[in-house]
Order: C-alpha cells, then sequence, then structure tokens
C-alpha cells in the first residue's frame, strides 16, 4: 500500500482510492498519513497537495499567502486581519495577501503587488 500511496502523491491524484479488485474506497488523508509516517518528503508533499486541492474545491477556503505554510483558512471570517496558527503570519482576510492593515488599503497592496 506504501507503494500506491507514494505514487498517489507524486502524480497529485486525489482522492486517493483504494486500487484493490471492485473496492474504490476513498483512502482519507489521516490514512495515507499514517501509511507514510516515514516519510517526512512524502508526508509534506501529501499535505501540500491536500491544502491546494481543498482550496480549489470548497471556494470558501483560501490558502496563507506565506510560502511553504500548507494552512486553509475561511473566507467567511469576520476578521480583517487573521492570524496563521501555522506560521503565525497575519493575513488579510480581504484580499487574501500578507496583512497590511493600518499601512495601506486593499488597492494599492493590490496595486503593488501587480507592478
Amino acid at each position: 500500500m506504501y507503494k500506491t500511496i507514494e505514487s498517489f502523491i507524486v502524480q497529485r491524484y486525489f482522492p486517493m482510492k483504494c486500487t484493490r479488485e471492485e473496492c474504490f474506497e476513498v483512502i482519507g488523508l489521516n490514512e495515507a498519513q499514517e501509511i507514510v509516517r516515514s516519510n517526512p518528503v512524502l508526508i509534506s508533499k501529501l499535505n501540500s497537495f491536500y491544502a491546494v486541492w481543498q482550496v480549489m474545491h470548497d471556494h470558501s477556503l483560501a490558502l496563507c499567502p506565506t510560502p511553504d505554510c500548507n494552512h486553509t483558512y475561511s473566507k467567511l471570517t469576520d476578521q480583517v486581519d487573521y492570524k496563521c496558527p501555522e506560521c503565525q503570519n497575519l493575513i488579510c482576510t480581504v484580499c487574501h495577501t500578507k496583512s497590511h492593515i493600518n499601512v495601506i488599503p486593499c488597492e494599492e497592496n493590490q496595486a503593488l503587488k501587480h507592478s
């Protein structure tokens, strides 16, 4: 099963499903993590891929903009500044970038980002 999960991670195949004949049951994130627990590189890739998959399939979620952070958060929060519990950075929940509130408005921040 290790080789199967490894292959799914490398190929970015998600959701993962059992490959035994006539099974096709979904392999959950926790189960996949447990199977490849001895390989931190695969665990990291799995967590990163899962976070991106979540955001792509649930439009109420956003991915922390900090590089190498796989935390997802709800776009529906009332907080303007959200502190990521994983990397501890502040995120502007209006434009989903590193926090800039009390410095410049979102429009100016976006303009700087794209210039």
